[in-house]
């Protein structure tokens, strides 16, 4: 989409995204979009850089389809530090996916005992 309008360049952080196929879809998703002109997404960095007309779409715009699309958007309030928003977002993540790998295990290992008693002559 090449024309002389002035393109906005917003970088957000993104969260949620575990694959290649993450990252794609997010690009998918914001190129289709009305008035975004260019998207690259960034799986290492969990970052995607956005460049896109501000009077066809907003901010908000691009936060909600992340959002629709299953993603989320680490945001600071005009009074707070990005990055440091964006740690406690990221420290939240890694909490989360604790409480997952517990829980798990707690229902995994009876199955496991269980069912290998009898291979082991425990019953």
């Amino acid at each position: 989409m090449a024309n002389n309008r002035a393109d906005t360049r917003e970088i957000l952080a993104v969260t949620g995204m575990t694959c290649a196929n993450c990252a794609a879809a997010i690009e998918k998703g914001l190129t289709k979009l009305p008035g975004v002109s260019d998207v690259s997404v960034n799986l290492g960095t969990e970052r995607a850089t956005v460049s896109y007309h501000p009077d066809e779409v907003s901010h908000q715009d691009i936060v909600e389809r992340i959002e629709l699309i299953g993603y989320g958007v680490v945001e600071a309030a005009p009074d707070e530090n990005v990055e440091d928003r964006e740690r406690e977002a990221r420290r939240e993540e890694i909490r989360r996916q604790t409480r997952y790998l517990i829980v798990g295990a707690i229902f995994t290992v009876p199955l496991v005992v269980l069912s290998m008693a009898r291979d082991f002559e425990l019953l």
